[in-house]
């Protein structure tokens, strides 16, 4: 991630930690010093946009650190804990479309006791398929939805480290259709229900099926058809309220490719039974 975003995110936090808006998370440290000194070794004197101590309204706090990590050029978003003496991911990665901006990462635990690929399914299976796909926020207010997200994934990441028998909880609920200005004013689509919507699947079936149809990609195409799925919101997003709504997952389709198109084929939308009733 290059200065300029990294700087944007920054000031999204601290105009966040400034407004009405932080219900769910407080700033409770911001560190402007540049570059950092004193903080951590591997922190330290590397040139830095924002480092952040944020705190959960039940207590949960980390770290959330804006910076060059390798001092290299290039801008990661780094999360520790909140006594600052463990990594739980460095996020450099940026995706860019026309409607949106995220950060990838992928977990890859590195313990040397043989279980990494335990540790790696542990992770899957309550987080959703990798790679881990964090929505970059563009304005003030989705820098909470962001918050969330890292959260999210430390906790997962610090689960999937220790083995841990309490697995973290897959939500079941994720608030969507906010009105944004994202080009041409779309309404958001929350893409961690979809996420939750696949691990849950998985877990229930131990694959990623049609529900039209009953095609599985990964019967057809091997591995590289493995985990994927396509998501049908079966409430069309015209019909969300503009200052946004709960979505469950019980919303959420998974289906092919083809199904999905029919289903969009016309207005009004084919339901899910109509289609079943045409492929059969």
């Amino acid at each position: 991630m290059n200065q300029q975003r990294a700087s944007e995110i920054a000031r999204f936090i601290r105009e966040y930690a400034r407004s009405a808006l932080h219900t769910r998370y407080s700033v409770q440290r911001d560190i402007i010093e540049r570059p950092l000194n004193g903080f951590r070794s591997d922190a330290d004197d590397r040139p830095c946009e924002g480092a952040f101590l944020v705190k959960r309204a039940d207590g949960v706090a980390r770290w959330l650190l804006v910076i060059d990590w390798r001092d290299k050029g290039e801008y990661y978003v780094v999360l520790l804990s909140e006594n600052k003496s463990r990594r739980l991911a460095e996020l450099r990665k940026v995706v860019e479309s026309a409607r949106e901006r995220t950060m990838q990462w992928d977990y890859r635990p590195t313990v040397g006791d043989g279980r990494n690929e335990e540790r790696r399914r542990y992770f899957e299976k309550h987080f959703a398929v990798m790679p881990v796909t964090i929505s970059i926020p563009l304005e003030v207010e989705q820098v909470g939805d962001f918050i969330d997200e890292l959260f999210d994934l430390a906790e997962c990441r610090s689960k999937a480290d220790e083995l841990a028998p309490d697995p973290p909880e897959i939500k079941a609920r994720f608030n969507e259709g906010k009105l944004r200005e994202r080009l041409h004013r779309q309404r958001e689509r929350n893409s961690e229900v979809t996420r939750r919507a696949k691990a849950e699947a998985l877990l229930k079936h131990g694959r990623l099926r049609c529900q039209c149809c009953d095609f599985d990609f990964k019967d057809v195409y091997g591995s590289v058809g493995e985990g994927y799925i396509e998501a049908h919101h079966t409430k069309p997003v015209s019909e969300l309220r503009e200052d946004g709504e709960e979505t469950r997952i019980g919303d959420i389709a998974l289906v092919c490719s083809n199904c999905h198109s029919m289903l969009h084929r016309k207005r009004p939308w084919l339901g899910m039974t109509e289609l079943r009733n045409l492929v059969t």
